[in-house]
């Protein structure tokens, strides 16, 4: 593994490392479907197979959907490609909104199957619960997003003796391989 960054935590030293064996998150365990479009540029999932060809505008794949699969929640997915690629699901804001360098890829849906099976609830419609289902489509997304990006990362926690005390992979996002590096160096045996 590449190293990023070192710091010291709790009397041992945390080496931060790219991981490039971590699997598509959305393949482990999808907290809603996504439905999206790459053109000749990228291979997005598109988790029901909709023949884009077949329909006018996002809109009508949307609505589609919605009746088909009896979605509780169908927002856009939007992609900013300057410089590595940005997803974000909800409403279109900066830099999401750029004339040149963004656009809509698809949209992201969530059904009550899918909310009970992420929740442990059954979806009743209350609006903390529809709160909720947002928040697991743009975290599904914003996930997604940092994997398509390569920000993968895993941890090697070392003492003063260069001696490897605990070392771990898989991590997507580096504030969530950094908190996991600090929690393993504080129970550090």
């Amino acid at each position: 593994m590449q190293s990023l960054d070192t710091f010291e935590h709790n009397g041992l030293t945390v080496t931060i490392e790219i991981d490039h064996d971590v699997e598509n998150p959305h393949d482990e365990c999808p907290g809603a479907k996504l439905v999206m479009w790459g053109g000749r540029n990228y291979t997005f999932p598109n988790d029901v197979s909709i023949d884009f060809g077949a329909h006018e505008g996002w809109s009508a794949v949307a609505d589609e959907q919605a009746k088909r699969w009896n979605a509780i929640m169908v927002t856009p997915v939007w992609v900013y490609d300057h410089s590595g690629v940005a997803l974000k699901a909800g409403a279109r804001t900066y830099p999401f909104d750029d004339k040149w360098d963004s656009a809509q890829v698809g949209f992201a849906y969530i059904t009550q199957e899918t909310y009970q099976a992420c929740t442990g609830k059954r979806y009743v419609g209350r609006p903390a619960q529809y709160a909720k289902a947002q928040k697991l489509i743009e975290t599904e997304v914003s996930v997604y997003g940092q994997w398509v990006n390569g920000e993968c990362y895993g941890f090697v926690i070392t003492d003063e003796h260069g001696y490897t005390v605990d070392s771990c992979g898989g991590f997507i996002g580096m504030d969530s391989v950094i908190e996991a590096a600090k929690y393993a160096a504080d129970h550090a045996v």
